[in-house]
């Protein structure tokens, strides 16, 4: 085809997400069970990945339900694990190793095996709408129905699950063509796959409160680094969090402190420096020190001109005094500050490069 195998940034459902991690038991009643998550983030990583993709092949979760653009209406059971087989079935009987177009793939299910999905070709059985709330039934809509099912399944559960490669022209195009991982086969006979020794590629520390985790890692670690850290980015080669004061403080919640974080990131054998280390240390004790606001300044020519805005009914609106001539109020009392002002016999003027700024 002609076609690269780009790093895609296909991003993984929410939903399809929340409905394995039930299944695993990770979260019941849309909250996370703290034993089980330990338990599964403290496995190897194969044992890990073999664990998620058996659990997804088994399970009654609906692809037919996730996939962009349906709305399935009603109590029907698309019987999805059983359909599953069936698509894999065919998967696993093309040559491997070879890229397949995608929507060669779906023609030929249609002028094949059209009914693979609903079985006896009763295409008005099921009630499926479109997301303008149109109904696909009749096996007109076989296209917005199986064509749709069969594009998700291959580009959504079986990519994000390490059982499909997909390429494109380009990364910013869509998937046009798939092949089989070469862990395919072993997770999905139950096997778990090889994986090589990950490459020990240290956690990098930045003086600046960044924290760098490289791909392969711990996955224990990242769990306990993104409880004490806002998440920044993720690319190819690794994941990105920063410390924040919001961060501690959402940690403190769940009774972290920053020491914990320091003894954490102390036992990972990579540098803490000098300056992030004193600063969580100064964490635990006082919180944080200083801050960062937006604010509007009021600006006078004289001492005078405060002293006697102070005597008015606006005294209310006027916050922390910078020097005699400035003070901080707040944005939405300007109005009445300036007419305040105005009674006074003082007209107020707009800094026009900093309109936050007031000057008299």
């Amino acid at each position: 085809l002609g076609l690269a195998a780009p790093p895609f940034g296909l991003q993984v459902s929410a939903a399809f997400l929340n409905a394995l991690f039930q299944e695993m038991g990770l979260i019941r009643q849309a909250q996370p069970q703290p034993a089980a998550i330990k338990d599964f983030l403290e496995k190897p990583r194969p044992q890990a990945w073999l664990q998620m993709a058996q659990t997804w092949l088994a399970s009654p979760i609906s692809d037919l339900c996730m996939t962009p653009g349906i709305n399935c209406l009603g109590t029907w059971d698309s019987r999805p694990a059983q359909t599953r087989r069936v698509v894999l079935g065919w998967l696993r009987r093309l040559p491997k190793g070879k890229w397949w177009s995608l929507n060669g793939l779906i023609e030929d299910v249609h002028q094949r095996q059209p009914d693979f999905q609903r079985s006896g070709g009763d295409y008005e059985a099921w009630l499926i709408q479109n997301a303008e709330g149109q109904s696909l039934g009749g096996f007109e809509h076989w296209q917005d129905v199986e064509g749709a099912f069969l594009r998700y399944l291959i580009s959504g559960p079986l990519h994000w699950l390490g059982i499909a490669d997909l390429a494109a022209e380009d990364e910013a195009a869509l998937p046009a063509a798939f092949r089989l991982s070469r862990h395919a086969e072993a997770l999905l006979d139950g096997q778990t796959p090889s994986l090589p020794a990950a490459a020990g590629q240290p956690v990098h520390i930045s003086a600046r409160g960044q924290i760098y985790l490289p791909r392969g890692g711990d996955l224990s670690l990242r769990y306990q680094i993104s409880r004490f850290c806002q998440w920044v980015k993720a690319d190819k080669h690794g994941y990105t969090y920063r410390i924040t004061p919001a961060s501690l403080q959402r940690a403190e919640k769940q009774s972290l402190t920053a020491r914990h974080l320091l003894a954490l990131l102390e036992k990972q054998g990579s540098p803490v420096p000098p300056s992030l280390r004193k600063a969580l240390q100064h964490w635990a004790q006082h919180g944080s020190q200083a801050r960062l606001e937006n604010v509007t300044v009021l600006r006078v020519r004289s001492p005078q001109m405060l002293d006697a805005l102070q005597k008015t009914s606006a005294a209310r609106f006027l916050g922390e005094r910078l020097s005699p001539t400035a003070v901080i109020i707040p944005a939405k009392a300007r109005e009445k500050i300036s007419a305040a002002l105005f009674e006074l016999g003082f007209l107020t003027a707009e800094d026009e490069e900093n309109p936050k700024n007031q000057a008299v």
